[in-house]
């Protein structure tokens, strides 16, 4: 059985699959990520009559996205793959919203950062990413986008720019599409995940500051 889960956004979203049939589970409620996730991928091993030692091959989203969605997540997987010995495939969370998307000439996934700053990653449209993943203002990546033809805007940032937007039902990695890319990708040791922050937390940044304060 594979499992893959992403928690990099609002929304939970996990994949099941055994040898015949698989299991989609998108949720967004008032439950934090590290009370939902636990119990739907129990709800879903259920639904299978499995348990957790069935499970073979496991796959992460690891940003980026929210910094404690994306340790949720990760946190999880880790030690679900600790338990059983296996290898985990890791991913690009911004490339698994864009393979939800289909049609455009290029496509531009934007995800909230601290305030006035946005995630960003553009592809083409065969899903290359041309573009990213990077963390930069929003008025500097308006400028950026302005370079891309026929551009589609994607992902709960996409409310600070103009343009073509889709709706916000692709604003998350689709649980078939992360199964698929965990399915075919290339899988490591799972002491060997690294979340793709890229963004600084702010107790970073407030640590800097201090350092630099005291310096001075």
């Amino acid at each position: 059985m594979i499992l893959a889960v992403d928690t990099s956004t609002s929304f939970v979203s996990i994949g099941l699959k055994d040898e015949k049939n698989s299991l989609n589970i998108t949720y967004k409620g008032s439950e934090k990520h590290a009370v939902s996730l636990p119990k739907l991928v129990s709800m879903g091993l259920n639904a299978f009559k499995k348990t957790m030692k069935d499970v073979k091959a496991l796959g992460v989203g690891i940003g980026p996205g929210t910094l404690t969605g994306i340790r949720v997540g990760a946190g999880f997987i880790m030690g679900v793959a600790a338990s059983l010995n296996l290898d985990v495939a890791t991913f690009d969370s911004l490339y698994a919203i864009a393979k939800g998307v289909e049609g455009f000439k290029n496509i531009a996934v934007l995800r909230k950062a601290r305030k006035g700053w946005v995630y960003y990653e553009i592809f083409d449209e065969n899903h290359k990413s041309v573009k990213g993943p990077d963390v930069g203002k929003i008025e500097e990546v308006k400028d950026i986008l302005k370079k891309y033809d026929g551009i589609v805007l994607v992902g709960d940032g996409k409310e600070y720019f103009d343009g073509m937007k889709l709706s916000d039902n692709f604003d998350c990695p689709r649980p078939g599409i992360i199964l698929d890319i965990t399915e075919n990708g290339k899988a490591i040791p799972y002491y060997e995940i690294e979340p793709l922050y890229i963004q600084k937390s702010i107790a970073e940044i407030n640590w800097e500051r201090r350092l630099k304060s005291e310096r001075k």
